[in-house]
């Protein structure tokens, strides 16, 4: 991105591309957390399959708490999140 300290990158950044990374984030989740939910999402699959009751992503990703239960990230949000910054765009 050409920005070598990030504290300056956010000091420039403006509100609407804060946001446009918020939602980008919330699709495709950035660095190594979108690693950690799809080997979350595998894992609960294969202890499905192996007979594992009621193992979901977040049972297997201890770190993330009983919060992120209560609040599902959903796609259909973040869709709709970036359809609004597209039209904020064209006016």
């Amino acid at each position: 991105m050409g920005w070598l300290d990030v504290d300056s990158m956010l000091d420039h950044m403006t509100p609407q591309q804060w946001q446009e990374w918020q939602a980008k984030d919330a699709i495709d989740p950035i660095g190594h957390r979108g690693t950690h939910e799809a080997l979350g999402i595998f894992a609960a699959m294969v202890a499905g399959a192996l007979g594992g009751k009621d193992v979901t992503p977040n049972s297997v990703m201890w770190w993330r708490g009983e919060q992120q239960e209560s609040k599902p990230a959903s796609h259909d949000v973040a869709a709709m999140a970036l359809q609004a910054i597209g039209a904020r765009r064209r006016g």
